[in-house]
């Protein structure tokens, strides 16, 4: 596995910007990004982190899906990783700008729940936090998970029972809905959670405000998508299918 260390001079000559979000800082030098986690998070994670980094290095062919760390980088007592330099649109900014286009919007949807298939079933990885600002729009075409940090590995039954690393053991979509902050990582947290976007994108309405009353009359006449409307809205989840294998069509 490739290690290096930075130093505090070299740090200073990457620019910084303000992604990363709670649990870190991205800086960018040339065509590469490198996120550093925050000293306030505990050794322990570190060690979990560093575990689930050397992991990812073993799963090249995932590039063109995910920013899989390319190199570990030591700064003081943090950690963190390169990684390629990703250019894309956050999923919630280009469903804003194709919202006149349901069938594009629909079909990206889908591509992004095949990807999670391929992450659940050929790779035993679980996203773990499937969320708008995680999910990058390539060339206006292609789906790019971009927080790694928070995928985590699971077991033969499709759940994880680790923490959620660097991620204070809750996941930000259910944070947003105020619930579910006790579930365990598993293959239906991730369904659900395209699946909660999915519908907020179509209906225009925010997540923390949902209830199974406010659209149970909108899709009264597709009685698929209601029976999976009513299962996430439950304090436990049961089985959670894929959204692509149940959308077929263009309109709700």
């Amino acid at each position: 596995m490739m290690y290096c260390e930075i130093t505090k001079q070299e740090l200073k000559s990457f620019y910084k910007t303000d992604l990363g979000g709670a649990d870190g800082t991205i800086y960018f030098h040339d065509m590469e990004a490198l996120k550093i986690f925050h000293a306030r998070l505990s050794m322990l994670e570190l060690q979990e982190k560093k575990r689930m980094i050397e992991y990812l290095f073993g799963f090249q062919e995932l590039e063109p899906f995910s920013s899989i760390p390319k190199k570990l980088v030591s700064f003081k007592r943090r950690i963190g990783y390169w990684m390629n330099l990703i250019v894309g649109i956050p999923l919630d900014i280009w469903v804003r700008q194709n919202k006149h286009d349901t069938r594009k919007v629909i079909d990206m949807y889908k591509k992004i729940s095949e990807r999670l298939k391929l992450f659940h079933e050929k790779y035993g990885i679980l996203v773990n936090d499937c969320y708008y600002s995680n999910i990058l729009i390539v060339d206006d075409s292609e789906p790019v998970f971009v927080d790694v940090d928070s995928f985590v590995m699971m077991d033969m039954e499709g759940l994880s029972n680790s923490r959620i690393l660097f991620d204070y053991s809750r996941n930000m979509m259910w944070n947003r809905m105020n619930q579910f902050t006790y579930l365990k990582r598993s293959i239906h947290a991730d369904n659900a959670s395209l699946w909660l976007m999915y519908f907020e994108s179509m209906f225009g309405i925010k997540i923390r405000f949902w209830n199974i009353r406010n659209l149970s009359s909108q899709l009264s006449r597709n009685l698929d998508l209601f029976d999976i409307y009513a299962q996430i809205s439950k304090p436990k989840l049961e089985a959670v299918p894929y959204l692509h294998e149940v959308v077929k069509q263009y309109t709700l």
